[in-house]
């Protein structure tokens, strides 16, 4: 575990992160990032890994779900 200092950018605050941190998490410099709380802290993820997520959940949801979808369709 790492413990990091916010700092202070204008009005706003900002986490640093270290290259070895972005390379473990799998961020690129100017990737896009999503941001959200898992209610217990705050969870960063590169905005590709979601859409890959999205894709197989999607996928899983009409692999289990196929005959509720195509009776929901109707």
């Amino acid at each position: 575990m790492l413990q990091k200092k916010l700092t202070k950018v204008g009005n706003s605050y900002a986490l640093i992160l270290d290259k070895p941190l972005m390379d473990m998490a799998g961020i690129s410099v100017n990737e896009p990032v999503a941001v959200y709380s898992d209610g217990h802290g705050l969870v960063v993820v590169p905005v590709s890994g979601m859409v890959r997520d999205f894709d197989g959940a999607k996928a899983h949801v009409f692999e289990h779900h196929e005959d509720l979808l195509r009776r929901l369709a109707k």
